[in-house]
């Protein structure tokens, strides 16, 4: 199992609603390829912690990286893990960036 986590700049033209649709989209393809994690937006920035098996994130990540809804995709940590923190969803929201909790299963797993 991987986990990664990143940040990125969103594009001006991002609402909660956009993101809200996005986030949508995300978790049926997460579904697809047993990927689980959370996103935030608060207006300005996304964070995600996406995991599930290495070659799908990664392949995923390939894919974010080119998507115009962001720019200044920044990793900021990403390692092989024992077991998922977000087992029960594909993707799930969190209003604003407070990733403190998801942070702290990331770091202690």
């Amino acid at each position: 199992m991987y986990r990664l986590m990143y940040m990125s700049t969103a594009a001006p033209e991002m609402t909660d609603e956009s993101v809200d649709i996005l986030v949508d989209r995300a978790r049926k393809k997460n579904d697809a390829l047993n990927i689980t994690g959370v996103i935030g937006f608060n207006g300005l920035n996304f964070a995600q912690i996406l995991e599930g098996q290495k070659e799908n994130i990664l392949s995923l990540m390939n894919e974010i990286r080119s998507d115009n809804r962001h720019s200044g995709i920044i990793v900021t940590g990403e390692r092989e893990v024992s077991k998922r923190a977000y087992p029960d969803f594909g993707m799930r929201r969190v209003h604003g960036l407070d990733f403190a909790a998801e942070w702290s299963k990331m770091q202690s797993d």
